[in-house]
């Protein structure tokens, strides 16, 4: 037996561990069989989680997922823990190139999620789109984009959790759109916000993909509609720079892009 190890709390990052994995959530019992932990102590830890909201109860009933508590941490973890140099290099490269300010996203739990970003010369600051953001996923490239590669109850918990209200004339509110839209996403690899987050300013973003050809990453840009005539340009930029963040940097910083959000997606 380790000296000073406070077994309670060994069990409980065990818990959550194991929640985490679950993108639907888990019951009580499940938790008990994956972490070996005895049902009647299971439920005790769960208890403690909810108090504490390290976890919260999902949408379906006695299924638990992770709680704010844990999104506060992870915002923490950004800010203390800096993106490597690589990924900063390379959104500051596509910016300098296109003259466009440049955003890396990951998906995190229900919502794509702004981790860097590289100010462009051009005079443009998007309204709202700052580090951590993570709202309006529907009417964002990258949100979209990631949500494309996600599985199809994570996409159906989106579609019932985030309200379809649009913030431009341009933004896709009717599921059946939404639904042609991310199967278009899947067979392009590229999608767009045509004036769909704020009206005269639109986005590009294509997938990062892992080693395994798995989505873990969304890069983007976003430029006034009148300079939409480079699009096809910047496509091509953005798609050649996903290309190099991980064959740069490899499977170090495929690990690192998926602790901070639910690891790659399909």
């Amino acid at each position: 037996m380790n000296s000073g190890i406070i077994h309670s709390v060994s069990k409980a990052t065990r818990v959550l561990s194991v929640v985490a994995d679950a993108p639907s959530g888990l019951s009580v019992t499940e938790i008990s069989q994956k972490t070996g932990i005895q049902l009647s102590t299971c439920h005790h830890l769960v208890k403690t989680l909810l108090q504490d909201n390290l976890l919260q109860r999902a949408a379906q009933p006695h299924q638990y997922v992770l709680g704010q508590t844990v999104r506060y941490w992870g915002n923490q973890y950004l800010r203390q823990h800096p993106l490597p140099d690589l990924v900063q290099d390379t959104l500051n490269s596509v910016a300098r190139e296109t003259g466009e300010t440049t955003y890396l996203a990951i998906w995190r739990e229900t919502r794509s999620v702004i981790i860097a970003i590289a100010h462009g010369s051009q005079a443009l600051r998007v309204d709202g789109l700052v580090l951590h953001y993570g709202s309006h996923t529907l009417a964002r490239a990258s949100g979209k984009l990631l949500l494309a590669f996600q599985d199809a109850q994570t996409v159906e918990t989106v579609l019932s959790q985030e309200p379809l209200i649009p913030r431009t004339p341009r933004t896709l509110t009717q599921p059946d759109q939404i639904y042609q839209e991310l199967a278009r996403i899947r067979t392009d690899q590229v999608a767009y916000d045509r004036e769909e987050f704020e009206v005269g300013i639109q986005c590009i973003a294509v997938p990062v993909y892992t080693l395994e050809q798995r989505v873990i990453a969304a890069l983007s840009i976003s430029y006034p509609s009148v300079r939409s005539t480079h699009e096809s340009e910047y496509v091509c930029i953005l798609k050649h720079a996903a290309h190099d963040l991980l064959w740069i940097g490899g499977v170090e910083l495929e690990y690192y892009l998926a602790s901070l959000g639910n690891g790659a997606s399909r």
